[in-house]
């Protein structure tokens, strides 16, 4: 089987190494782009390969080319060694967790020749600008019929032609964005033609940052006396040790701060901050070797998890990127469901962070309740194209900040001011009063069906769930949703219970109002996933993943264990990697989403970590199940051939149900297969589901564990989970009086 690998290249693989003021990507070839997202996503540097940014010559100038490369990705690092015979070269890259905006890179050289050593990155900044229809072409799926090809091929021409528009326009905004190099003894700083200008939100950010190289407590290396680029030099003789530090700053006064921070600690010194920044131990009393591939995976998802969160700087505050093709390719951050289901597991590694990523969900917010969808540049809020009215978003609010108050015990948070959208108007509410205003809003703006279910608005969680119903208009107005009814049945009573007085009682009545509604949509097998609009029930004849899932968890109906076997024999039996969200394909208007990918049909992270969830409380094994096929050596050992799902990859993968089974999809939209990873929700997930399949669940009195029915047949007898906000265990409890958060010790 041909190997699956960005542009056929196998020096192309990348993995982040980032904290919330810096990203960038390692590759496997060995170079390093970097980029900046606190005001708009720029690529600042980009090389073709590892000669683009280091090289050794010997002394008669001839470049030195190590063949043999071994690759090493880690926690926040990357290395390389390069060997031939008659040198050898180990190359890593760092970045402290919670330190400055700067990579440290430390080469060693193993010779026995004298030769010269530079390091050389060449600026070119690209703006990521917002692009809509940005799929270049690719071929039809085989499951498509001759009429679903001729429609595939000429939407993706058009798609094609709005991705090259999107191209010229980056590269003519590029063309404004130039810096100027100013060198001391062992310095370059650029300095850009253009800073961040303005407090306000902005679609075209093309200021930049600072950005310099500099010697990291060896005066050997010096720039050129002219620099055209990030370039320090020094000869050697034998074996030799080099380190620089590359970082975005302001000035020199901030450079000097961030390179003390980087030069003085020690190597094993800063493994040992990134372990008790990054962690999260999970240990299980087994010899099997899945929990203790769970071991592994859960602290690496963490890490990525972390790693993942921006600083933005008009919402001044940092949120868990979903990256991938979304914000690589897109350039769009969001949207806020996103970042409230990494909100829950961040809550237990980061509950600042988790705090923080709230916060920027109800900056989002106008002052009706309704929410926007996504934001790109500097903090500017978009539609992403297909959403103007969105109804699920404060379902997820309600629900994620439920978990934090509870988990935290930071009930003081519900007093905190936070302004709506746009800031510079100035209008501001209580957290609290935001429970009341998304409340209000799902009960009286957006409103219930014929059918009493929720109304769906211009979608739900899944974002083509339009395209599957035969009338756009009709649904967009009538149409009604079994996700968020079912959501919001499980979220609204335990938001209530943060509220007081009349509020919270009306609140669970129309929360037993939506469960009533939900529970007569069963149809003998599992809920429909809700109506088009027209009277007609969506999901009679399909099994929609995502429309059980909280029906699931709040046990509608008493229906709990029947479904959770029809979801186990439909769903997740039949695949290797996880339950896949359709039971089978579905027609999809225009035939835009092809058999067994995206929604239709594929294997979703996010929704999985939820099912694992609803499973585990069915039955702890079937959770388990479900959980252990979720794992990134799951996909690996499946689908050795496609080179991500090893150690980080996309939100959906394309099921058995269709071609090209274990990569991701390719829509009009979005070509998730271009740029598969990071994304959160591939880290995120599978934190969640591994929480509550071990009964880890946020309760009034603090975090506790509940047990679980079945549990007796988990393949470990005992467990303890450790992580920066508290110590759990099997049987444990524990409330805020014991949490590490630092907020309510």
């Amino acid at each position: 089987m041909p190997l699956v690998l960005p542009r056929e290249r196998a020096d192309k693989p990348w993995h982040l190494i980032a904290n919330p003021r810096i990203t960038a990507l390692a590759h496997a070839g060995g170079w390093i782009d970097i980029y900046s997202a606190t005001a708009g996503l720029i690529r600042l540097t980009t090389g073709s390969n590892r000669r683009s940014q280091w090289r050794i010559t010997d002394r008669n100038g001839v470049v030195i080319r190590p063949q043999d490369v071994g690759t090493r990705f880690g926690m926040s690092y990357a290395e390389w060694q390069y060997e031939d015979h008659e040198i050898k070269v180990r190359r890593r890259v760092h970045v402290l967790p919670d330190g400055p905006p700067a990579l440290k890179i430390e080469t060693e050289i193993d010779s026995d020749i004298r030769g010269n050593f530079c390091e050389d990155f060449s600026l070119d900044p690209l703006p990521l600008l917002i692009g809509g229809l940005m799929s270049r072409y690719t071929r039809a799926s085989s499951e498509a019929s001759l009429a679903e090809k001729i429609q595939w091929d000429a939407t993706l021409v058009v798609t094609s032609i709005s991705r090259s528009v999107t191209d010229l326009y980056r590269s003519a905004a590029s063309k404004l964005m130039r810096y100027r190099f100013e060198a001391s003894d062992y310095r370059v700083v650029a300095f850009p033609n253009r800073s961040p200008r303005g407090d306000g939100p902005t679609l075209m950010q093309i200021g930049m940052p600072v950005v310099y190289m500099t010697s990291a407590g060896d005066d050997s290396l010096a720039p050129s006396r002219d620099p055209r680029s990030l370039q320090l030099a020094s000869g050697f003789e034998g074996d030799a040790r080099f380190a620089v530090v590359v970082g975005l700053g302001d000035g020199h006064d901030s450079i000097d701060e961030y390179v003390k921070s980087m030069s003085r600690a020690s190597r094993a010194e800063t493994a040992s901050a990134q372990r008790q920044a990054w962690s999260l131990s999970f240990e299980a009393s087994s010899g099997d070797d899945l929990p203790k591939a769970i071991e592994r995976e859960s602290a690496w998802h963490a890490t990525y998890l972390k790693s993942l969160q921006v600083h933005d700087d008009y919402f001044d505050a940092r949120y868990p990127s979903q990256a991938s093709a979304y914000g690589f390719i897109h350039g769009l951050q969001g949207a806020p469901r996103d970042y409230a289901i990494s909100t829950v597991p961040l809550t237990l590694i980061d509950p600042a962070g988790a705090r923080e990523a709230l916060e920027v969900i109800m900056r989002m917010t106008r002052p009706s309740g309704a929410m926007h969808y996504a934001h790109t540049g500097r903090g500017q809020v978009v539609s992403g194209g297909i959403h103007s009215y969105p109804s699920d978003l404060p379902i997820f609010l309600l629900w994620a900040l439920t978990e934090y108050v509870w988990a935290t015990g930071d009930f003081e948070f519900l007093s905190r001011e936070i302004p709506f959208y746009p800031k510079e108007r100035e209008t501001a509410s209580t957290v609290a009063e935001r429970i009341e205003l998304a409340f209000r809003y799902l009960r009286d703006e957006l409103g219930c069906g014929e059918h009493g279910l929720l109304r769906v608005g211009s979608g739900d969680w899944s974002d083509p769930i339009t395209a599957m119903a035969p009338d756009r208009k009709a649904f967009h107005e009538r149409g009604e949703s079994g996700f968020n009814t079912g959501f919001a049945a499980y979220a609204l009573p335990r938001a209530a219970a943060l509220m007081q007085g009349r509020t919270a009682e009306e609140m669970r009545d129309f929360a037993n109002i939506l469960s009533a509604a939900m529970e007569q949509t069963w149809n003998g097998n599992w809920f429909y996933r809700g109506f088009d609009g027209r009277g007609v029930p969506l999901g009679n004849d399909h099994l929609f993943l995502d429309g059980q899932v909280f029906c699931l968890i709040a046990d509608i109906g008493g229906r709990r264990e029947e479904l959770a076997s029809v979801i186990k024999e439909r769903l997740m039996d039949p695949s290797k990697i996880g339950p896949t969200i359709l039971d089978k394909p579905h027609r999809v208007r225009f035939g835009i989403l092809p058999p067994g990918w995206d929604c239709n049909g594929g294997v979703w992270a996010a929704i999985n970590g939820l099912a694992a969830w609803g499973l585990s409380l069915a039955d702890a094994s079937i959770g388990w199940e479900c959980l252990s096929k979720q794992l990134l050596r799951a996909h690996a050992r499946a689908y050795p051939h496609i080179w991500y799902g090893i150690w980080s990859g996309p939100d959906a993968y394309n099921s058995w149900m269709g071609d090209r089974e274990g990569e991701t999809f390719v829509q009009p939209a979005t070509p998730m297969a271009e740029f598969p990873q990071p994304n959160s929700n591939a880290h995120a997930g599978p934190l969640l589901g591994l929480m509550r399949v071990l009964g880890i669940e946020a309760g009034p009195n603090g975090l506790e564990v509940r047990g679980r029915p079945g549990a007796d047949n988990l393949p470990f007898d005992s467990w303890r989970l450790s992580c920066h906000l508290t110590r759990l265990g099997s049987h444990a409890e524990i409330g805020h009086s014991q949490s590490r958060n630092g907020m309510h010790n």
